[in-house]
């Protein structure tokens, strides 16, 4: 999905509408709201089962280093006086090399580092979303590699990835909810009526694109080793998710073809709000399955699914090939997940894969260009 590590991006999706703004001279912020909702009976079901796997163990550890280091200033790394003192990290042969990318800028050049990872690396290329931690099947399974019934652990973890997309559709949902009661109050005139329409919609797509996601990820999940390898009562709040996202994203797709079909003063007069509190209702519930189990804010989510990685790196160390994950992820790994043992693998972060191979075009502004 990736939809993950561009996480700058989406964040500037969910701003204040900015040309009606201008009439109001008030401040008009968009808080997140994190409810999170602490499990000591959850915790300790993860202490009792870290013994015999060493996936969950290191998912109830993530949880209390995160909130750990969340107390703490991170100590930033300067690229410029790194490179100055110690040389930049390559790609080496014959070994699982994680390297840190934006998501937009690769998906764009994604052939030219296929055909890099072959010549420098060789084994195999995987996106942030498809590395498996075993590359062998189980006896007795028949599913097609890559699909939804694969039931090969991904080292993205599936229930991490759920439940940040559960937090981005709650953090978008909020504030459309807030934009639409503050500035259809305003006595907006006909002119600017369709420029907010034009600016709610950026919430409305991520709603849309996350809910599609979540749900997609939950079938995922009901067929992958996960659902077996992780405690009880984290698989429980899945299936419950599983059970409530079909209706969740249902009931989306009726708000978009209501979204389309009229003007927003039409929309108003509709009452479309009400239409959209009911969707609203369902992924309030959502999120609080999602609370127990993830990270405090979406943000916090994203700092375990960068443990997660590192766990699964240093478990399949011994995979040869190319592992493209988001900057965001490698920079957290690097930051706080690397202060004793030398990793197994080699990890790379974007900046300096690309001052590398300077024959990427790298993106700049929004826009791809060669480097010098």
């Amino acid at each position: 999905m990736n939809t993950y590590a561009d996480n700058n991006k989406e964040n500037k999706k969910q701003q204040t509408p900015s040309a009606i703004h201008k009439k109001d001279n008030r401040d008009t912020a968009l808080p997140v709201t994190d409810s999170h909702l602490s499990s000591v009976a959850a915790q300790l079901q993860l202490q009792e089962i870290a013994n015999n796997s060493p996936q969950v163990k290191q998912a109830f550890q993530l949880q209390a280093i995160a909130n750990a280091h969340a107390a703490l200033p991170i100590q930033k790394k300067d690229l410029i006086t790194t490179q100055s003192v110690f040389q930049l990290q390559k790609l080496e042969r014959g070994k699982l090399n994680v390297v840190g990318e934006h998501h937009s800028e690769s998906n764009q050049r994604r052939g030219q580092e296929i055909d890099i990872a072959e010549r420098e690396v060789g084994g195999e290329y995987w996106t942030e979303n498809n590395f498996r931690i075993r590359e062998t099947k189980s006896p007795g399974e028949n599913a097609v590699r890559d699909t939804t019934g694969d039931p090969r652990i991904l080292g993205d973890a599936l229930y991490l990835r759920i439940v940040e997309s559960i937090q981005y559709v709650y953090e978008a949902k909020n504030n459309f909810e807030k934009e639409w009661k503050h500035w259809t109050t305003q006595n907006l005139n006909k002119e600017e009526l369709p420029i907010l329409k034009g600016e709610l919609q950026p919430l409305l797509v991520i709603c849309k694109n996350h809910t599609l996601e979540a749900n997609k990820l939950a079938k995922a999940y009901m067929y992958n080793e996960e659902f077996k390898t992780l405690p009880e009562f984290v698989s429980d709040q899945i299936v419950q998710m599983y059970k409530l996202l079909p209706e969740t994203e249902k009931l989306f797709l009726i708000l978009v073809e209501t979204w389309k079909s009229y003007t927003l003063e039409q929309l108003i007069l509709k009452k479309f709000l009400s239409s959209f509190n009911v969707f609203g209702s369902n992924i309030d519930i959502l999120n609080i399955y999602a609370a127990q189990i993830g990270g405090a804010s979406r943000t916090d989510t994203s700092k375990l699914r960068s443990y997660e990685m590192d766990n699964a790196a240093d478990f399949a160390h011994d995979r040869i090939g190319v592992w493209k994950i988001g900057f965001d992820h490698v920079k957290d790994i690097k930051e706080d997940m690397q202060h004793n043992d030398t990793k197994n693998y080699i990890l790379i972060n974007r900046e300096e894969f690309n001052h590398e191979y300077k024959e990427l075009p790298i993106l700049v502004e929004d826009q791809m260009v060669k480097q010098k």
